[in-house]
């Protein structure tokens, strides 16, 4: 093991026992939060052919965090960039996460109700069977959609508690 890894690793565990690390590591249970109180729905009626592949909750559950910790991994990977820009840059690059997390989750909603009320024939146009690859497509779209949503929100709380935690300055 080098000595620059030891470092990174031993500055990440830091970070993650600060209170900003804390609330920042928190972030990383937003989408196991979600599979107990339902708040986003994700039904596997929905997710026809998604849900061949296995259990599609915890498939979902999963991937996004595993999606949320490379988020979090990534994020203080850069904490350099972030030390050398001011603090409204990173307040700014915050916000944006936040705001193209909404309109991730806003996007999934659309396309998850349009899917639940079978409206799939508006977007796709008449399909025979679910096992169109147009479906499939249309899954992993909201799949993205449902991941992208939980790992910018976590972008935008962690780039928050490295503001914090670095001390960045005015």
């Amino acid at each position: 093991m080098s000595s620059d890894f030891a470092e990174e690793f031993r500055a990440f565990l830091e970070f993650l026992q600060s209170v900003w690390g804390a609330f920042a590591g928190a972030s990383l249970f937003f989408p196991l939060s979600n599979e107990l109180l339902h708040a986003i729905p994700h039904s596997p009626d929905v997710f026809y052919m998604l849900d061949y592949i296995g259990n599609f909750a915890e498939l979902l559950a999963t991937l996004t965090t595993l999606g949320c910790f490379f988020v979090v991994l990534w994020t203080f990977g850069q904490r350099y960039g972030v030390e050398d820009g001011p603090r409204r840059r990173i307040y700014r690059r915050a916000w944006r996460a936040l705001g193209a997390g909404l309109v991730s989750l806003f996007l999934y909603l659309f396309l998850y109700s349009l899917a639940a009320s079978g409206g799939y024939d508006l977007i796709l146009g008449p399909l025979s069977d679910s096992s169109d690859p147009l479906v499939l497509l249309y899954e992993l779209a909201m799949l993205l959609l449902y991941v992208g949503f939980f790992s910018l929100l976590t972008r935008s709380f962690v780039l928050l508690g490295l503001v914090e935690y670095l001390d960045v300055p005015e």
